[in-house]
């Protein structure tokens, strides 16, 4: 078998959807009586479906010199894109290895933070040096890929790292995307059995993009 499949169907967690209405702004008063209100609210409980391959075996990453030569045709040349921005410390090609969404997230987090290019530069520099990307697994869950690498260094008093990168399609390409930041799969993968705190108050991206594509049918 080229990958090593394990489907983990499981029920990760619930989280809460907040009693509030979908419009945040003020609402007016009724125009007729009404009675003193009485809040409720309503619970909804997902269930997350993702495969969990492992790479067999693990692949080392062969990076690309220039940006000119890097695909981003499929999830896996996408991160082999990102991750060779990455080593060859050129911002602006790994800013666009990042779907439209997440790039202006970024641009406008750096300006709050004040961080520069030069910033991103000097982190990867310490990071990356004399460490090698090694991929380990991939997960399919719904729209999105999540693939799983590790840095290695032979060095035996260097930890080694364990990572992932998130994938959407955006046209005919794979980009990274943050939108599954706070996604239970996205943080617990690895190990689905342990706990993840409960998001109150917060919806999942990915029922947000689902709300969206109806109410703008």
């Amino acid at each position: 078998m080229k990958n090593l499949a394990c489907s983990l169907y499981m029920l990760l967690f619930c989280f809460v959807f907040s009693a509030g209405p979908l419009y945040a702004g003020e609402l007016p008063e009724p125009l007729f009586d009404t009675s003193e209100p009485v809040k409720k609210g309503i619970t909804r409980e997902y269930v997350y479906y993702f495969d969990v391959m492992e790479y067999t075996p693990p692949v080392k990453v062969e990076l690309v010199s220039n940006r000119s030569d890097a695909r981003q045709d499929n999830p896996e040349n996408a991160l082999i894109s990102s991750i060779s921005a990455m080593y060859a410390k050129d911002y602006e090609w790994w800013l666009n290895t990042w779907d439209t969404d997440s790039r202006e997230m970024m641009r406008e987090r750096n300006k709050v933070k004040g961080w520069s290019p030069d910033f991103w530069r000097k982190g990867w520099e310490g990071f990356l040096k004399d460490r090698e990307a090694i991929l380990t697994h991939r997960v399919d869950t719904g729209d999105y890929v999540i693939i799983g690498y590790s840095l290695v260094s032979e060095e035996k008093d260097r930890k080694t790292y364990e990572s992932s990168f998130v994938f959407k399609k955006q046209g005919e390409e794979w980009f990274s995307t943050q939108d599954l930041i706070e996604d239970p799969v996205s943080q617990g993968w690895r190990t689905p059995e342990k706990e993840i705190p409960r998001q109150r108050g917060k919806r999942n991206p990915r029922d947000l993009k689902r709300l969206k594509e109806i109410l703008l049918k």
